[in-house]
Parts: C-alpha cells; sequence; structure tokens
C-alpha cells in the first residue's frame, strides 16, 4: 500500500469513528432510557454498557451486514480521482459541520443553528462578583460563572453583591446593590 492510500484509510476510519462518537453523543440517552426507567442499571452503569456493546457490536455479529450493503455497490473501474476529491470535499464539510455543532454544544450556545445567545438572565438579580470587575471580570449567579463588565466603567471588588443591569450577549452589565465607595 502506498503512502497516498495509507493515508487516506487513515482518514477514513478516524471520519468513521468520529460520526460514531458524535452520534453516540446524542443518542447514548435514548439508548439508555429504558434501562435506567426500569432500574436495572444505574444511569453511569446503562451508559457503560451501551458504549461498551456498541464499540464491540462487530466482535459478536460480525461484518455481515457491512458486506451485504457493500457488495457490488462500487465497481472501482469507474471511480476516478474527480469523484474521488468530490467525496474527500463533501466528507470534510461534514466533518467541520461535526466539530461546529459540538463546539456550540459544549459552549451551550444552543443546538439550533440559528443565531443564539445563550441563556437569558432576568434584570435585577442579584450576583456576586468572583473576580474584581476593572471593569470586566467574572460573577456568580444562578450556580453559573458569568463574564461581568460594569455600564459606567468603575472597578467593583471581589466578594460585592450586584444587581443585573442587562445582558450583552453573554455579558451581563452589573452595577453594585448599594452605591459606595467600590474598590477593585
Amino acid at each position: 500500500m502506498d503512502g497516498g492510500s495509507l493515508v487516506f484509510v487513515v482518514v477514513i476510519i478516524f471520519i468513521a469513528l468520529a460520526f460514531d462518537f458524535t452520534n453516540g453523543l446524542h443518542d447514548a440517552a435514548n439508548s439508555v432510557a429504558t434501562i435506567v426507567s426500569t432500574r436495572v442499571l444505574s444511569p453511569k452503569r446503562a451508559v457503560i454498557w451501551a458504549a461498551f456493546f456498541n464499540f464491540v457490536a462487530f466482535l459478536i455479529f460480525g461484518t455481515a451486514v457491512a458486506s451485504t450493503i457493500g457488495k457490488g455497490l462500487i465497481d472501482i473501474t469507474v471511480v476516478d480521482p474527480l469523484v474521488i476529491f468530490g467525496v474527500t470535499a463533501l466528507t470534510a464539510g461534514y466533518m467541520l459541520f461535526i466539530l461546529f455543532v459540538v463546539v456550540r454544544w459544549r459552549r451551550r450556545v444552543g443546538a439550533t443553528l440559528g443565531r443564539s445567545t445563550g441563556p437569558v438572565v432576568p434584570v435585577g438579580a442579584v450576583a456576586e462578583v468572583r473576580s474584581g470587575l476593572l471593569p470586566v471580570g467574572v460573577v456568580y449567579l444562578a450556580g453559573e460563572e458569568w463574564s461581568a463588565r460594569t455600564e459606567d466603567g468603575v472597578a467593583i471588588g471581589a466578594g460585592t453583591p450586584v444587581r443585573v443591569v442587562r445582558q450583552d450577549g453573554l455579558t451581563l452589565i452589573v452595577e453594585p446593590t448599594e452605591r459606595g465607595p467600590s474598590t477593585a
């Protein structure tokens, strides 16, 4: 096997594993719901059980289904380099889409492809400054740390309670709950 073919095979295997991972990432809840709801296994054990058997199923059931589906599907004599390039480009686009969805999911921006600014924080909610706002820092609100800044650029020290004035995307605009000397 020449170097180009080996790289192609490695890339295809990587794509298949990435697809299997992302597919399992979203389908794990569906595959273990019955086991968990009937209390046969704990959620952690049910996920481990499902992941293990999804991964080793080919060892138990073999490759009969894949062989049947692939038999006679591709005639290698009619495949030209342009087709290989096209399939490679489509696969690269698909992989970028998977990466895009996973990154958005991990950042909690939303699973939809439309524009989303994340969770909405009610105006007037009270938070605590974790790292001083000089004027940008971190506040703790509703069990989460948020990027925050003051509207007027005044520094607010750590531990100071602040009130949310408004939200700008994922950044909270805050002011001290009690007006007084502010420290950094």
